[in-house]
């Protein structure tokens, strides 16, 4: 074997090896990365923020005894994307977000153009929100619950 061809066949190795190296690293990333995704929703599931209670519907398109348990930092509405779906037409894709603040109140932060309100008063703007108050989304109205509690 001439020493060309003895040097191209090992540049070629060594370009095999280098793409089946970062193959490899791509494949271990992308576990890595999902890993950390099913943590973090599981993390969420187990420790439920609060617990929404529909109380008031106008057209009765879902059940009696609906409820949605809300995660820290989750979002409610419409989309599959969204830790809390509800599948209700007055409902925007993404309604509005929960989450705690650096006081640990619990706050509802509406989306844009999404209609929310927090015990009878409409708001644009994240306001506080605690157990006993009613918050309604588009044409639904929930009673908040904190944690996973039943009522």
């Amino acid at each position: 074997m001439s020493a060309q061809a003895f040097e191209l066949l090992s540049a070629a190795a060594r370009y095999w090896f280098t793409g089946l190296a970062m193959a490899i690293l791509a494949l271990a990333t992308i576990a890595v990365y999902r890993s950390a995704r099913s943590d973090i929703r599981h993390a969420g599931e187990e420790r439920p923020l609060l617990t929404l209670f529909l109380i008031s519907e106008a057209d009765r398109t879902l059940e009696a005894d609906f409820s949605v348990t809300v995660c820290e930092d989750g979002m409610v509405g419409r989309s599959r994307l969204c830790d809390a779906r509800i599948r209700h037409k007055g409902v925007a894709r993404r309604h509005a977000a929960f989450n705690t603040s650096r006081k640990d109140d619990m706050m509802i932060i509406p989306m844009r153009n999404a209609f929310v309100a927090v015990n009878g008063q409409q708001t644009a703007k994240p306001a506080v929100i605690a157990p006993g108050d009613k918050i309604q989304l588009g044409p639904l109205v929930f009673r908040v619950q904190t944690g996973g509690a039943q009522l």
